[in-house]
């Protein structure tokens, strides 16, 4: 019994060794927003915002490894009805740049190419073939400087479309910022908030637990088990509206393989 109690023991250790925590939450490990305050409870942290809006992010930026395995684990409790929270992450590339889910999230066969010459400021542009894009119910954007292999993901030259009509004029919300060379391709992208969500919930008067396990990047779009296409950092943060939270536990793992 003594040499089984001594085995189940390694295991044990090897298994809290093979975890590294890469960040705890307290309140000095995040930007919290203006407005918002975190105090000591007997649990954890209570969060409280006057406009009932809370979110931070960690000041630190953590390095993602392109096959390693992650997962963030918060317990949390609503201290008002129906309030909600979102665990997210800023995402950014190699060179520090910030990645939008928007810029990956991209429309299958919608590639086409504009036929002439379109100037700064021009708020449409006519594209054939884009009329017999399907309809969609999501806010739609249009990306240039596409390429059919995918290798300009993510692309973040982008427009929010206003409308399509029938002889494929697209139509955008605003201007321009710039003009686009004859044959240029285009495609079709969803609008997404500015963050990758990996967790969200309604919360209740108990406290909850919830975990995402992660591991590589997606081919497109959004997938809440996978970095966005391009991540080479992250920020981890918290969007939380309703009414004040308490936090008993808010942490980002790796799993060492």
């Amino acid at each position: 019994m003594k040499r089984l109690a001594l085995v189940m023991a390694s295991v044990a250790a090897a298994a809290v060794s093979a975890a590294e925590v890469m960040w705890k939450f307290s309140p000095e490990s995040v930007n919290l927003d203006s407005g918002v305050t975190c105090t000591q409870s007997a649990d954890g942290w209570t969060l409280s915002q006057a406009k009932n809006r809370i979110r931070f992010f960690t000041k630190d930026t953590f390095e993602i490894k392109p096959d390693a395995k992650y997962y963030v684990r918060i317990k949390v409790r609503g201290m008002t009805p129906k309030s909600r929270i979102w665990v997210v992450t800023k995402n950014f590339n190699a060179k520090g740049r910030e990645i939008t889910p928007t810029s990956v999230d991209f429309d299958e066969k919608t590639l086409l190419n504009i036929g002439s010459y379109v100037h700064p400021g021009t708020t449409e542009i006519k594209i054939p073939g884009a009329e017999k894009w399907p309809e969609i119910k999501r806010t739609g954007v249009l990306v240039f400087n596409a390429q059919a292999d995918g290798s300009d993901l993510p692309n973040h030259d982008y427009y929010v479309i206003k409308s399509i009509d029938k002889d494929g004029l697209v139509k955008f919300t605003k201007p321009l910022r710039r003009g686009y060379r004859a044959e240029t391709l285009v495609r079709r992208h969803f609008l997404n908030g500015p963050y990758h969500t990996l967790i969200g919930s309604t919360l209740t008067p108990e406290f909850q637990i919830w975990r995402r396990d992660l591991q590589g990047m997606s081919e497109k779009g959004r997938i809440f088990t996978k970095w966005l296409r391009g991540t080479a950092k992250v920020r981890i943060g918290l969007d939380a509206n309703g009414g004040d939270i308490e936090i008993a536990e808010f942490s980002f793992v790796e799993i060492a393989q």
